[in-house]
């Protein structure tokens, strides 16, 4: 028991610690949404209620909706007396890595071994993708902190478990309709499961039937009152009937997949689960399977290739927890099916990059099946300790991941100062005027200080096409490459813009241009 606390103490603390790298490199929080909550959170702190003033732009379609991060922040600010944007660098990577502990407790749930749990645990805290989810300073990490909590207490610890499903909606849609459709699918395997064995439904399967249908409508009619624009995507007029049909569809998948009874372990199975995101991998090194993304590269390779190399055991877990009976298993099925029906349901949408943004979000959702997964293949092994260290070691080679983004998949989330400060000097001089920039300081000129920018400017001057705006906010690093996201980047001559036109204003690496040209 004492080493099983050590071991947890040990994982949240390196949690921690990888999560919190950002605050020593800017001290603006990691990810420019974090900007638009900061100043959503800091009005409630100075004013004590959600009547956000019109016209900024925190008060959206989506802040307002899901103000639980918002207003926990406001509180710690009214509390300390800090301002928001100044502590959340450094207490979020506290408030995220508890998600660690939780995927802990449902792992431990799943399996009832405690050193699969613990290891389970040990790949949540550095797998590069689930780091960058939760070190971005942003609503979905704060669901995901929640998520394995309300999972775990399903069917354990009633009043608790419906609660967290209560708040999910109001902390983060996306997290709250995931969470929401794995209940959903295992309480439905469940009465499947019921119905052949011919076993009576119990007290607590109608309070789960009665609760799921609560919870469904609540969150519905919530979100419909408050006019929220995502509904949109899941209206009767849209993609709802989609939706319903792959649910179903992977609702009988489950079913089938509860007919499978467990056997030796076979090639050819391990065979064809290896190859499908194989191929998908090598393919997207030449091709970008969604249009106008940016292809896989050197920094995709080093730091993705440690996936790759943990696909078959990962595939010798899936088989194990999919094919056995034990308690659990239907769980374990939903957390699988869920996020891959989510996958297909937007890749149905076509091949573009809006696609390719929300399909790169749901992936990580497949982290708690696929953790659990390598857990279970590796402690398959006789010295499994041996193992578990060499897939230790070979996980931790895609934590750089997490802050290599901008190399990685065209996007960077660390802000720096002199970006703000040459959107506040636009702020302060051409409050009026329309300026053009690219995509990553466009959001910052947007959600800090409510500036309508152009964001497609570096694809202008690519194509040399004549801007709208002779204002230019300008970064160094499109020298390099200028965030189109979700498009790759583009690289701009920054030098012969400087030297061509007049900079009205510098910061360290960023420069307010008068183009005289537009």
């Amino acid at each position: 028991m004492k080493g099983k606390w050590v071991a947890l103490i040990t994982l949240y603390a390196l949690s921690v610690v990888i999560r919190i790298y950002p605050a020593f490199i800017t001290s603006i929080p990691y990810n420019v949404d974090a900007l638009t909550d900061s100043r959503a959170s800091q009005f409630i702190a100075d004013h004590g209620n959600l009547k956000f003033p019109f016209g900024v732009t925190y008060n959206n379609h989506h802040t307002p909706v899901t103000p639980l991060f918002n207003a926990l922040s406001a509180a710690i600010s009214q509390l300390t007396g800090i301002n928001v944007m100044h502590f959340l660098p450094f207490l979020f990577p506290f408030i995220t890595s508890i998600s660690v502990i939780g995927w802990y407790m449902v792992a431990k749930k799943f399996t009832k071994r405690e050193d699969i749990a613990i290891a389970t645990a040990s790949f949540f805290a550095i797998s590069g993708t689930y780091v960058l989810q939760t070190a971005l300073v942003w609503k979905e990490a704060v669901g995901f902190v929640l998520m394995p909590f309300a999972i775990y207490a399903y069917r354990k610890k009633n009043a608790i478990s419906i609660f967290l499903l209560f708040i999910l909606p109001l902390t983060h849609h996306y997290v709250a309709l995931l969470t929401y459709m794995i209940i959903t699918l295992t309480e439905l395997l469940n009465l499947y499961e019921k119905y052949k064995e011919h076993l009576e439904m119990s007290k607590e399967d109608y309070l789960w039937l009665s609760a799921i249908s609560i919870l469904w409508a609540y969150m519905t009619l919530y979100y419909s009152f408050r006019h929220f624009d995502r509904l949109n995507q899941l209206s009767p007029s849209s993609s709802l009937w989609l939706f319903l049909s792959l649910f179903f569809l992977f609702l009988l998948a489950g079913i089938k997949v509860m007919n499978i009874t467990y056997k030796k372990i076979k090639i050819w199975y391990i065979a064809v689960i290896f190859s499908i995101p194989f191929a998908f991998y090598i393919f997207y090194f030449s091709f970008p399977i969604f249009s106008h993304t940016m292809l896989f590269n050197q920094t995709t390779f080093e730091y993705t290739i440690g996936y790759v190399v943990l696909i078959s055991l990962i595939a010798v877990g899936l088989y194990i927890l999919s094919t056995t009976s034990y308690k659990e298993r239907k769980a374990f099925l939903a957390i699988l099916l869920v996020p891959l029906q989510m996958i297909l349901f937007f890749i149905l949408h076509g091949f573009d990059p809006g696609t390719y943004n929300t399909v790169s979000r749901t992936y990580d959702f497949l982290d708690p099946a696929t953790h659990t997964s390598l857990a279970v293949g590796t402690f398959k092994f006789k010295k499994y300790t041996v193992v578990f260290s060499i897939v230790f070691i070979v996980l931790a080679s895609t934590t750089p991941i997490a802050y290599h983004t901008s190399e990685a998949f065209g996007v960077s989330y660390f802000i720096y100062p002199d970006e703000l400060h040459g959107a506040k000097w636009i702020k302060e001089h051409f409050s009026n005027r329309s300026i053009a920039t690219d995509d990553k300081l466009g959001l910052v000129a947007k959600n800090e200080f409510d500036i309508n920018a152009s964001r497609n400017l570096p694809y202008l001057l690519k194509n040399d096409l004549t801007p709208s705006s002779n204002i230019w906010l300008i970064g160094s690093y499109w020298s390099k490459g200028a965030q189109m996201c979700p498009m790759a980047p583009i690289k701009v001559n920054v030098t012969r813009i400087l030297e061509q036109n007049s900079v009205v204003f510098s910061s360290g690496r960023t420069f307010v241009v008068l183009n005289s040209t537009s």
